[in-house]
């Protein structure tokens, strides 16, 4: 009988010890989690009259933990700085110099490794125009304690100035669909009767389309819409207000760096009166991303 309380008092603590081994509340210290990632969010001052001071510019994180730190590096005209819970949460901010023009700035993770170590990924893109650019980016993660190690790890990317051209479009159906919608390039009285009738007559728009359900959508009426292959092509369709009769499209391009840029160059040969005219123009492109865009107007004149 002795023996066999022996036995069942090991298996006990065997179980207590598998059990202990599972526990869901094991410290923060356990190495089987390490590591694992921090969710954050982005601390942005855009739409503020507020700005970064006195950074150092040194690819280091400065870990903030009250609003009295925060102030060392904010200033302001008008409003106050966006808050942020220090009882809950760190502020991290970093910053830092290139010798290119920085286009956009990304934070692609914080990685926890330990109990007092992370690290914080970011991607640079940039462009290739040359220049000293600082930069400046914050992050809100959740409470850290001070000492606790914070290392940066920069990645850049390097994003060419491309100019595209209109793909000639070869297929007469397309042609001629454009150009029964109205859609010649030159000025007339009216918009298109097929496109852009939901909005102001006078009103400037551009859209890019990229599937055939988008192009379905805007056009409003029945006939049949011609063929673009929407895997490697973009259309581009649009109306500006010209104010003047006879003006025309010249030329017509994208300028995709960081940010991507429609131009649209108008000419005419003789002014003819004036007053309120529109210009409806169109475009297929290679392929270009589906975001939103920049348009700019040149006139030419002759």
């Amino acid at each position: 009988m002795k023996k066999l309380l022996l036995k069942f008092t090991a298996f006990l603590l065997l179980l207590t010890s598998i059990a202990s081994s599972c526990n869901p509340e094991c410290p923060p210290d356990c190495p089987d989690e390490y590591p694992k990632e921090i969710s954050f969010t982005e601390y942005s001052l855009q739409g503020t009259t507020c700005q970064w001071q006195n950074l150092p510019y040194d690819e280091k994180v400065i870990m903030i933990n009250s609003s009295e730190e925060l102030k060392k590096y904010i200033t302001c005209t008008e409003d106050a700085y966006p808050a942020v819970d220090f009882s809950k949460h760190t502020l991290l901010l970093l910053s830092g110099k290139n010798n290119h023009s920085i286009c956009e700035i990304t934070a692609k993770k914080i990685q926890q490794f330990s109990s007092d170590k992370y690290e914080l990924n970011i991607e640079i893109t940039l462009n290739d125009a040359v220049g000293i650019e600082e930069w400046a980016a914050a992050f809100i993660v959740k409470k850290l304690k001070e000492g606790n190690n914070i290392e940066l790890k920069v990645i850049t990317e390097m994003i060419e100035t491309k100019i595209i051209l209109p793909v000639v479009v070869t297929d007469q159906r397309i042609i001629d669909f454009f150009n029964e919608c109205r859609f010649t390039g030159k000025s007339v009285n009216h918009p298109s009767s097929c496109f852009f009738t939901t909005l102001g007559s006078y009103e400037d728009t551009c859209l890019i389309i990229n599937t055939i359900e988008e192009f379905r959508h805007v056009y409003e009426c029945s006939g049949k819409l011609p063929e673009i292959d929407f895997d490697i092509y973009t259309l581009i369709i649009g109306k500006k207000v010209s104010g003047w009769h006879n003006r025309y499209v010249f030329d017509q391009k994208f300028i995709k760096n960081c940010t991507l840029t429609f131009y649209l160059e108008l000419d005419w040969p003789l002014p003819s009166g004036d007053g309120e005219y529109i210009i409806c123009h169109w475009g297929i492109y290679p392929k270009l991303p589906n975001k939103s865009f920049y348009v700019e107007y040149k006139y030419l004149w002759l």
